[in-house]
């Protein structure tokens, strides 16, 4: 049974194909308001990132809509952080949302759609190195349990091919190995997975598999522990103790496909 949550974290790719242009678009009623009604998730705050379809339209209103139309979608800048505190004595939570589509080199030159807006993917390209700069800072606060959350998977059994993460699977692991952060979880790769090189690495997670599924072009790996699951569904976390994490992959129709505890 999956018990009540206090927050979702949102991986990014919020509204398909091409973003929102304002804050009254349609698609955030139908996509988002609408659709997210239930009682038990009607009230929870949705604490999101940037994903590469977010940069097809504008990323100022996606990260406007909490102070107009929609308070519970939450993304307070194109990266930012957020500490959940913890109760007896256990390490507060800070969780670290960062922005991936600049650091895929292709998008540097492929896909027109996310070039040319004012507050488009083309304005962050230099920033790249501020951001890293920032999540080194956020990740050497002391006395806390990380986790970061990003839209492109740094770890991931499925290749896409046209994209090059290389800054993400070197610079990006290295930081997370560097400060031992607990998790990695992202979105973009439309399935649910889990992966982790070494019993003391950072452990990775995707969770892409809320609209479209792909199942194509997987990858072989040797990890030490993994799952992967192209089915319609989520990830169901907690927290528990000194920083255990519990990770139940949950399928479209609440069925519980796999389960997790790291470390």
């Amino acid at each position: 049974m999956i018990k009540p949550h206090r927050f979702v974290l949102n991986s990014g790719d919020s509204f398909y194909e091409d973003g929102i242009d304002t804050v009254h678009d349609e698609e955030v009623r139908t996509s988002f308001t609408d659709v997210y009604n239930q009682p038990f998730i009607k009230t929870l705050e949705w604490w999101g990132v940037l994903g590469n379809h977010d940069y097809r339209g504008s990323t100022q209103a996606l990260m406007s809509l909490a102070k107009t139309v929609e308070p519970r979608f939450l993304m307070e800048d194109r990266w930012w952080s957020r500490v959940v505190k913890r109760p007896n004595g256990s390490p507060d939570v800070r969780f670290i949302m960062i922005d991936t589509s600049p650091m895929i080199s292709n998008y540097r030159k492929e896909d027109p759609d996310m070039r040319g807006h004012p507050d488009g993917i083309d304005t962050q390209f230099d920033r790249v190195e501020e951001q890293m700069k920032w999540i080194d800072e956020q990740l050497r606060i002391p006395n806390e349990t990380k986790i970061v959350v990003g839209h492109h998977p740094a770890v991931s059994y499925f290749d896409y091919g046209t994209e090059n993460r290389t800054l993400l699977e070197t610079r990006v692991t290295s930081l997370l190995e560097k400060h031992n952060v607990l998790a990695y979880f992202a979105g973009h790769d439309h399935n649910l997975q889990y992966a982790r090189p070494r019993k003391d690495s950072t452990a990775y997670f995707v969770s892409g598999a809320g609209s479209r599924l792909r199942d194509g072009f997987i990858k072989a790996r040797q990890d030490d522990a993994h799952f992967l699951h192209v089915v319609h569904g989520f990830l169901a976390c907690s927290i528990v103790g000194q920083g255990m994490l519990r990770v139940a992959a949950v399928d479209m129709y609440g069925k519980m496909v796999d389960f997790v505890a790291v470390p």
